[in-house]
C-alpha cells in the first residue's frame, strides 16, 4: 500500500510513539468486516491518547511495569487489525478481478455477436447487414478524397442444378468454394458479401473501370477453374458477372444492386461465364 493511502498520527505528546494506522480502501463493501477493523483502530488510536496522556505522570517504577504491556497489547490490536484489513483487501482484488473476467468475456460475446450479426456462417464473408455498414463509412471516406468506387455482383450459373443433382449439401460447398475464390482474387482493402441465394457483390473502391474490370474477370476465371470438391468429385461451377461504378451518393445496398443488374443480366443471356462492364448510368459499354 502507498504512503499516501496510509493516516499517518503525528501529533502525540511526547515520549510517546507514533504508528501508521493503514487506511481502509473505500473500494471495500464488506460491512461487517469494515466496521470491525474500524473499531480496532479506535480501540488502538485511544489506547494510544489515554497511556500517552497518563504515561508522564506515573512513578517511574511503574512506568517500566506498565510500559511492555501495554506495547504488547496494542501490538496484538494492531496484528489483529492488520489481518483483518489484509483479508478484506485480499477480497477486494479477489472482486475486481472477477470483474475483469466478466468485463472481458463481455466483450468477447459482443464481439461475437457482433460477428454473427455482420457475417454469413456458411461463407464466412459479409452479409447484407455487414456490408451495407462497410459501404456507409467507405462512401464517406470517397466523397472527402473524390475517389473512384466499382460495384461487381454475380451469381452462380444453374445454381438450382446443383441443388438438384447434389443435394444442399453439394450446393453449400459450391457456395463456399465461390466465395473463397472471391476473397482471394480482391484486395485486402475490398469488400466482398453474400447478399442471399447465391448472389454475392464486391466492394472495390479507390479503382479505375479497367482494373476493376480485371478484379472481375479475375475472380471468374477463378471460380471456372477452381471447382468444389464433394464425395471426391469435382463439381464444376461458373459465375455471371456485372460491373457498375457507383455515383458519389451511393447509400444503399438496394441502389448498388439497381446499378449492377444490368450488367449481370447481360452477362447471363450472353452466354453465361462472362463479366459485363456498365457504364454510370446503366448503359453497357464493355464484355
Amino acid at each position: 500500500m502507498d504512503m499516501d493511502q496510509r493516516d499517518t498520527n503525528t501529533n502525540l505528546p511526547p515520549m510517546t510513539m507514533s504508528v501508521a494506522v493503514p487506511a481502509i480502501p473505500a473500494s471495500i463493501r464488506n460491512k461487517n468486516g469494515l466496521a470491525w477493523a474500524t473499531r480496532l483502530r479506535i480501540v488502538a488510536i485511544v489506547t494510544f491518547l489515554t497511556g500517552a496522556s497518563g504515561f508522564l505522570f506515573l512513578p517511574e517504577e511503574l512506568k517500566s511495569l506498565i510500559l511492555m504491556p501495554s506495547m504488547l497489547i496494542l501490538f496484538v490490536l494492531m496484528l489483529v487489525a492488520t489481518h483483518q484489513l489484509e483479508k478484506l483487501v485480499g477480497e477486494r482484488d479477489d472482486y475486481e478481478r472477477r470483474l475483469q473476467e466478466m468485463a472481458f468475456t463481455l466483450c468477447e460475446k459482443n464481439s461475437n455477436l457482433k460477428q454473427l450479426v455482420q457475417i454469413d456462417p456458411l461463407t464466412q464473408l459479409l452479409n447484407r447487414r455487414g456490408l451495407e455498414k462497410a459501404l456507409s463509412v467507405e462512401v464517406s471516406r470517397a466523397q472527402r478524397m473524390e475517389l473512384r468506387m466499382f460495384a461487381i455482383l454475380l451469381d452462380c450459373d444453374d445454381f438450382k442444378a446443383v441443388n438438384e443433382n447434389h443435394g444442399h449439401a453439394g450446393g453449400d460447398l459450391v457456395l463456399q468454394s465461390m466465395a473463397t475464390n472471391i476473397f482471394r482474387s480482391i484486395r485486402p482493402t475490398d469488400y466482398v458479401s453474400r447478399i442471399g441465394g447465391d448472389e454475392f457483390i464486391a466492394f472495390l473502391i479507390e479503382m479505375e473501370e479497367d482494373e476493376a474490370g480485371r478484379v472481375a474477370e479475375r475472380i471468374r476465371a477463378s471460380i471456372a477453374e477452381s471447382p468444389a470438391v464433394f464425395n471426391g468429385k469435382a463439381l464444376p461451377c461458373t459465375a455471371s458477372l456485372g460491373v457498375a461504378e457507383l455515383p458519389a451518393n451511393v447509400q444503399s445496398i438496394e441502389e448498388v444492386l439497381t446499378l449492377t443488374r444490368q450488367a449481370l443480366q447481360s452477362s447471363k443471356t450472353s452466354g453465361k461465364n462472362s463479366v459485363t462492364i456498365s457504364g454510370l448510368h446503366g448503359a453497357v459499354i464493355g464484355r
